[in-house]
């Protein structure tokens, strides 16, 4: 698209007007009237696609016009285009390039030839060479007449500085076709740089090396800084076999490993080093030659600090056959597993993410199970290695001298115990109605879940044995169950029992209650079942507590006796359930008159209280308190008397003597005690009588204590 003057005539086979009619979507007809001259271009009502002209009876495209393009341009190092450097760079000793350049309008245009330096100065006649057959130079510009095969050269590159250049191939009448590729001229020497020239030890560094393009050169470490448990066959490992790495050597009689780095077309390579398999705390030299033992091009020196390993989360005490937590930091790490150590020997200890390789963020946290080494309670070291090979593999255990070889290593201190379980009932007596309830409940240190045998008073008839399963709280480690259906009378058996050291009962509680007889007395199944967890090799946790059922009882505990005219508070027990409501009455007997009512709500321990007013109760008179509830009821006769004020003068000893005797000095203080004024209210007569006396017996104690 675009060229002109094209003389089609010998394809059309006449030299008088030819009409050109598009295919496609866009149909177009256009007549040439001079086909020694015909203009593909837009002017002329051309655009890209296929035409078929008239002098052609054959269907099908005769003409293709197509926009003009470059589809590369390359550079090479020489002729024989083996080695590519388009966009990259060359060296100061490269004196010459060859250039390759791929269009579609060879045959209907030439090149026009541009190179500027970086600071867009047109050197193109400096570098350009004349005497190719392909070069041609009008008016001071510098044209390419080849083709997509052929090449030109660029010369005089030794003349050129250190720095970017740009070349620019244009077609001469076909300008919208355009293409620019560049080169660098850069030192001839190889040269090396860091991603990081300080890291904590496991961490990956790039290092990234310059020199001649396809050219290999050697990039080498002293293996002095290097781990001392690295020998010949794997010291080269600092060093990945990676990128462009052709091959990894040790120099022993020069204590240096060396990676072999190929340089690509663009003058550089890539290597990386492992910083896992250098001394922390230690700072190498890193260098590159172009040669494998000579002197060294450049050096970089790279600083590798320790990996810092913290333990942030760790349980003091553990239960034993539990599970725990240890978390904390591990920069860089990429595995942290724990071990315990037992005399000079360390083993692993078991655990669902033992150890853990899914770190992220530098952080870790390893999920293990007090068994094993730590099922014997008592205190432990624990030690945990950290490590940047995600997929290493450690033994089961490992001696404190082999322990000392892991590179990254840190510990805390725990201490194991026995599961500690307890049994506890809300109250030890209830009553033997429907719907009776009682809690149990209890710590359970170590334990998942508890089981709770009942044993009825008849032992293992009509069913009286039961088994069932209590979960326990993880974080508050205890037990609460509400126990109901209590309906025999008499004292009932309850045992609670947890796994031991190995984390499971030494037998099902279901099934072992199937397997007592149903003519076992009470006593019988309940050795049964204690020697079953409790005999010889077993270590299962066990608590009891015992529950006695009898009739519904209500009692009245207070008031009793004399009470006051006004509030008096009546309380009691009773063997009902909790919030058993109990029903208070005050009443005359001999009129039937009620002077105070009142309910309460039994709590769980089986106690009740409620206040009522007796203030309109007369004094002197006695009454009849009642209490009911349900099927019990209750009864006490009090007398209501009038509140007095009762004031008593108590006059002490009339001297104390105290005696202080510090080395050296006696001082003796003497002290007359002044009368003191008591006033009681209260309903019995004589009350204030008897606090006077308790007044002075006290008094006459403390004067014999202190001359003492």
């Amino acid at each position: 698209m675009g060229e002109e003057d094209v003389n089609i005539v010998p394809d059309v086979g006449k030299t008088g007007s030819v009409t050109f009619e598009k295919t496609g979507d866009d149909a177009r007809t256009i007549v040439v009237e001079n086909p020694s001259k015909t203009d593909f271009t837009s002017a002329n009502n051309f655009v890209t696609g296929g035409y078929q002209v008239s002098t052609d009876t054959n269907d099908g495209v005769d003409y293709s016009v197509v926009e003009p393009t470059f589809s590369d341009v390359s550079l090479y190092l020489s002729s024989a285009e083996d080695t590519e450097v388009t966009n990259g760079q060359v060296t100061t000793e490269q004196s010459s390039l060859t250039v390759n350049p791929d269009y579609n309008f060879g045959s209907a245009d030439r090149l026009e030839i541009t190179i500027k330096d970086s600071s867009g100065v047109e050197i193109t006649g400096d570098l350009v060479d004349t005497s190719s057959q392909y070069i041609e130079k009008a008016s001071g510009d510098y044209y390419y007449t080849g083709t997509a095969d052929t090449t030109f050269q660029l010369t005089n590159l030794g003349t050129l500085d250190q720095e970017q250049y740009n070349v620019t191939l244009t077609g001469d009448e076909l300008d919208s076709a355009s293409h620019t590729v560049s080169f660098t001229i850069g030192d001839a020497d190889p040269s090396i740089s860091l991603d990081k020239t300080s890291v904590v030890q496991g961490e990956k560094v790039v290092g990234t090396v310059t020199g001649s393009p396809g050219e290999n050169v050697f990039v080498r470490v002293d293996s002095s800084n290097l781990l001392d448990r690295l020998d010949a066959s794997n010291i080269t490992q600092v060093f990945d076999d990676t990128g462009d790495v052709v091959d990894r050597t040790y120099d022993s009689a020069n204590n240096t490993v060396v990676a072999e780095i190929e340089l690509g077309e663009d003058a550089t390579g890539q290597v990386r080093i492992d910083t896992q398999y250098v001394e922390e705390d230690s700072t190498i030299t890193v260098e590159v030659s172009d040669t494998r033992y000579g002197e060294a091009d450049e050096e970089v020196d790279l600083e590798v600090t320790e990996m810092e390993m913290t333990v942030g989360d760790a349980p003091s005490v553990v239960p034993v056959s539990t599970d725990f937590t240890i978390n904390g930091t591990a920069q860089e790490a990429e595995q942290v597993g724990a071990y315990v150590k037992v005399g000079e020997t360390w083993h692993k200890i078991p655990g669902e993410t033992n150890p853990d390789d899914d770190l992220s963020s530098g952080t870790y946290e390893v999920e293990l199970t007090a068994s094993d080494e730590l099922a014997i309670p008592g205190s432990y070291r624990i030690g945990l290695y950290a490590t940047t090979d995600a997929s290493a593999t450690y033994d089961s255990t490992y001696s404190e001298d082999q322990w000392q070889n892991f590179e990254t290593t840190t510990s805390t201190s725990i201490r194991t115990v026995e599961g500690n379980l307890s049994a506890q009932l809300s109250r030890s007596t209830i009553a033997d109605v429907s719907g009776n309830e009682v809690t149990l409940f209890g710590a359970a240190v170590g334990q998942e879940d508890v089981y709770v045998y009942r044993v009825g008073p008849r032992g293992a008839t009509s069913g009286n044995i039961q088994a069932e399963s209590i979960s326990v709280d993880d974080d508050e480690q205890t037990y609460e169950k509400d126990l109901s259906n209590f309906r025999q009378q008499g004292q009932w058996n309850l045992i609670v029992v947890g796994s031991g050291r190995d984390g499971d009962l030494s037998a099902d509680p279901q099934s072992l209650i199937n397997n007592i007889s149903n003519s076992a007395t009470q006593k019988q199944a309940v050795e049964v079942i204690l020697d079953e967890h409790t005999g010889a090799g077993v270590d299962d946790a066990i608590a009891r507590a015992n529950l006695t059922v009898e009739s519904p009882s209500l009692e009245i505990t207070s008031p009793t006796g004399t009470v006051p005219q006004g509030e008096v508070t009546v309380s009691g027990t009773t063997n009902l359930g909790p919030d058993t409501t109990v029903f208070v009455e005050i009443t005359n007997p001999d009129t039937g008159d009620i002077v105070a009512s009142g309910q309460a709500d039994v709590t769980m321990s089986g106690t009740w209280n409620t206040t009522v007013s007796l203030a309109d109760a007369e004094v002197g008179t006695t009454y009849r308190v009642n209490a009911e509830a349900e099927d019990s009821s209750a009864s006490t006769m009090i007398e209501v008397v009038e509140e007095t004020d009762t004031t008593t003068t108590t006059t002490p000893s009339d001297t104390t003597t105290t005696t202080t005797t510090t080395t050296g000095t006696t001082t003796t203080t003497t002290t007359t005690a002044a009368p003191t004024t008591t006033t009681t209210n209260g309903g019995t007569p004589g009350f204030g009588v008897m606090v006077s006396l308790v007044a002075l017996v006290g008094a006459a104690l403390l004067v014999l204590r202190r001359e003492n």
